[in-house]
């Protein structure tokens, strides 16, 4: 089932690494992608796309009913005025991001030929027993109507070699806008969860492809790479 993108809910900004923003005198307020982690032993572990093991001092209620591997993004301050690893914060904010996993199939224009444009993707997970995360910011167009979009990656099974010769497993990024007039833009961030064979010894990064709004022809399309991180686990 395709994740539904509802457009009256504010958007998400990519966050693609542990970014500090000055807010008054004496504060400083930083915000991170982050991956809540089941470990042995404790109650739940955060860990920040730069790997950061992040220990909160507060929301621990609201953080321990998440299921294992759910994306966030989070706003906070450290009182220690130190980055280490591990880190104690304090949460100002804590919002779910949208995740999916990656759908299977042999015709993949029939999950939408929409266009989009890209802003940025990033991977993270595969520290500290973390599962791996394919991070996609992107805009879309939309209009004055309540009509939700679907977003999907797809693995289309009609590719010959997948992953191809170089060692590039492909992917497509696809957008169905339902019909949805385009008057205006939207932005917003999708993770989807990359297991198995998509992050599996030998696979040398992702190609990515998708319909942008600069091209005029459905194929082909667009196609942006990104090289698989090491993974570390302890």
């Amino acid at each position: 089932m395709n994740r539904k993108l509802a457009l009256s809910v504010s958007a998400i900004v990519a966050i693609l690494s542990l970014a500090s923003c000055q807010k008054g005198l004496n504060t400083v307020y930083y915000r991170a992608g982050l991956t809540k982690v089941d470990v042995s032993g404790e109650r739940f572990s955060l860990v920040s796309d730069d790997s950061i093991r992040i220990i909160p001092t507060n929301r621990q209620a609201e953080i321990d009913r998440l299921p294992a591997n759910t994306r966030l993004i989070g706003e906070f301050t450290i009182p220690s005025g130190e980055i280490t690893d591990p880190m104690e914060v304090e949460f100002v904010n804590l919002v779910q991001m949208l995740s999916d996993t990656i759908k299977v199939s042999g015709d993949v224009d029939t999950l939408g030929i929409d266009k989009l444009a890209m802003l940025s993707m990033w991977q993270s997970g595969g520290i500290h027993g973390a599962a791996r995360f394919l991070n996609i910011s992107f805009v879309i167009f939309h209009g004055q109507s309540n009509i939700s979009h679907s977003i999907c990656l797809a693995d289309d099974t009609s590719l010959k070699e997948n992953p191809d010769a170089e060692g590039y497993y492909h992917l497509t990024l696809r957008h169905k806008a339902n019909k949805d007039p385009e008057l205006y833009f939207a932005d917003a961030t999708y993770s989807f969860l990359l297991d198995g064979k998509y992050t599996a010894e030998g696979i040398k990064g992702l190609k990515i492809s998708f319909q942008d709004f600069t091209s005029e022809e459905k194929i082909p399309l667009n196609t942006k790479t990104i090289e698989s991180p090491a993974v570390i686990k302890f």
